[in-house]
């Protein structure tokens, strides 16, 4: 079988082939990306009790949106430094 550009597609250790969109590791391998900013965005919002909750914005593009999928599906680690301190919105 072979991929979009025409290569073999990877196999994994056993040698079944692996799709282009699926990341294989190793049984002794783990995803650790260590970046300079978080990949999601925190603040407080209020909750519907009227205590302050934690939320979340997910990007919607660039490097996490393209990297985040594979660190969940692999159970990988993304390691980042919090640049702000949660704001209310």
């Amino acid at each position: 079988m072979t991929g979009a550009n025409g290569d073999s597609l990877p196999t994994d250790s056993n040698g079944t082939e692996r799709g282009d969109s699926e990341p294989v590791l190793g049984e002794d391998q783990n995803l650790v990306i260590v970046s300079n900013r978080q990949p999601y965005s925190h603040y407080y919002e209020a909750g519907d009790d009227g205590n302050r909750e934690v939320s979340v914005d997910r990007p919607a593009g660039g490097l996490t949106a393209g990297l985040d999928p594979v660190v969940q599906q692999v159970g990988g680690t993304w390691i980042a430094w919090g640049m702000a301190k949660l704001t209310a919105r």
